[in-house]
C-alpha cells in the first residue's frame, strides 16, 4: 500500500513540479486540497479541514504562503488546518517549506543563526518567517522545516517556469533594464527540482525532523550570474540618490540563450543533508 502525501500548494511551480516527480517514483499516493479554476480550494476551517480527517494520511506537506489581504490570519488558519489534519491521522511527518533568505547567513553557512536575522525583508520572506513562527507555537515533535534556496527546474517540462524568476527576468525583460542592490552582491544559491523531491524522498525515509537549510552549497553572487548570462560589462548608474546601494544595469546586449552553471545538485544535497542534525 502507498503511502498517502497531502499537498498544500499544490498548483504552483514547486508544488506541481514535486507532483510531478514523487509520482515518477511511484511510492505515494498524493493528495491535494480541489483544484477549481487551475486555484487551489482554501483549508481556512475546521469544516474545510475536516474532509481531511481519518484518511491514513503519512505525510504533509506545506508550499502555501499567504501573501495579500489578511495574511496573518489566513496563515494562522491554514496551519492550524494542517495541526489538526496531522492530529487526526497520527501522521509521521509535517514538511513545511519556508525560504533561506530569512537569515543572512544561512545561504552561507548552512545553520541557523537568530543574530544574522535581516531586518528588512521581502513580502514573501516576512510571510514565510510569520509561517514558522505560528508552527513553532504548537511544539509539534514530527515538524520539519526546510528553509530553500532558489528551485528552479532544468528539464523543460515546464518551459515558462523553468528557471529561478530573477534570470528569467534578466532573459525576458523587455526593457532589458533590471535593479540590483549593494552592487550586485547578494548571494544566490540554486537548487534542482529533480533534486529538491530526491533529498524530500530521503527525508521521509529516514523520518528527520528539525530545522534544515537545503540547497546546492555553491554561492554566487548576482552581478556574477548577470555577467555570466550577459558576457558583457555595464556601466552602474545609481537608480536613486536618496537609496544607498540602489542601481539599474543596462542588459540591452543580452543573450538570448541560457546556459547554467553546471552543479552537482546531488553530492550537495547530501553533504548539508548529513552535515545538519536534527534540532
Amino acid at each position: 500500500m502507498k503511502n498517502k502525501i497531502l499537498i498544500f500548494g499544490s498548483t504552483g511551480f514547486i508544488g506541481s513540479e514535486l507532483i510531478h516527480k514523487l509520482n515518477k517514483l511511484g511510492k505515494f499516493e498524493i493528495i491535494t486540497p480541489q483544484i477549481i479554476d487551475g486555484i487551489e480550494e482554501d483549508i481556512l476551517s475546521i469544516k474545510s479541514a475536516s474532509q481531511f480527517y481519518k484518511r491514513n494520511i503519512k505525510y504533509i506537506i506545506n508550499l502555501k504562503v499567504y501573501l495579500s489581504g489578511n495574511s496573518n490570519s489566513n496563515n494562522s488558519k491554514l496551519i492550524e488546518s494542517i495541526v489538526n489534519i496531522n492530529h487526526n491521522n497520527n501522521c509521521s511527518l509535517i514538511i513545511h517549506f519556508s525560504s533561506m533568505n530569512i537569515y543572512s547567513q544561512s545561504i552561507i553557512e548552512n545553520i541557523i543563526d537568530e543574530d544574522a536575522l535581516i531586518e528588512v525583508r521581502d513580502n514573501y520572506s516576512n510571510n514565510k518567517k510569520l509561517q514558522e513562527d505560528i508552527f513553532f507555537r504548537f511544539n509539534l515533535n514530527n515538524l520539519i522545516i526546510l528553509r530553500l534556496s532558489n528551485v528552479i527546474s532544468t528539464n523543460k517540462r515546464n518551459k515558462k517556469n523553468s528557471y529561478f524568476s530573477f534570470i528569467d527576468e534578466i532573459i525576458r525583460n523587455n526593457s532589458k533594464v533590471i535593479n540590483i542592490y549593494n552592487n550586485g552582491k547578494e548571494c544566490y544559491d540554486f537548487i534542482d527540482i529533480d533534486y529538491l523531491a530526491y533529498c524530500l524522498n530521503m527525508i521521509i525515509n529516514f523520518n528527520i525532523t528539525g530545522i534544515f537549510n537545503l540547497g546546492s552549497g555553491n554561492v554566487i553572487n548576482k552581478i556574477d550570474i548577470i555577467n555570466y548570462l550577459s558576457n558583457d560589462t555595464f556601466t552602474l548608474v545609481n537608480l536613486n540618490k536618496t537609496t544607498l546601494n540602489s542601481y539599474i544595469l543596462d542588459l540591452t546586449k543580452i543573450n538570448n540563450k541560457i546556459e547554467l552553471v553546471k552543479f552537482d545538485w546531488k553530492q550537495s544535497l547530501r553533504k548539508i543533508i548529513n552535515k545538519n542534525k536534527p534540532l
